[in-house]
C-alpha cells in the first residue's frame, strides 16, 4: 500500500482571510473531487484483515492465559 503524503511549513502559510483555505484546495483540488480518484482511496486488504483477527485472538489467548489459566494453576498446585 503506498501513501502519498503532502508536507508543507505552517510558517509559510498566512492564516488570514481563508488563505490556508484556498491554499488547501489548490494543493489538494477541489473537495468533492477526492473522492472520484481511484489513487486517493483506501483499501483494507487480506493481509491487513488477518492481522487485525490475529492480534484479536492474540490479546483474548494472552489474557485468558495471564488472568486465568496461571492462577488457577498456580492455587492447585499451591493448595492442592
Amino acid at each position: 500500500m503506498t501513501v502519498k503524503l503532502k508536507t508543507m511549513k505552517t510558517g509559510d502559510i498566512d492564516l488570514s482571510n481563508k488563505s490556508v483555505q484556498n491554499y488547501l484546495k489548490d494543493l489538494n483540488g477541489d473537495e468533492g473531487s477526492s473522492l472520484t480518484n481511484d489513487n486517493d482511496r483506501v483499501y483494507v486488504t487480506k493481509q491487513q484483515k488477518f492481522k487485525f483477527y490475529l492480534h484479536w485472538v492474540n490479546l483474548i489467548v494472552a489474557h485468558f492465559y495471564v488472568f486465568w489459566w496461571t492462577p488457577v494453576r498456580g492455587n492447585f498446585q499451591l493448595y492442592g
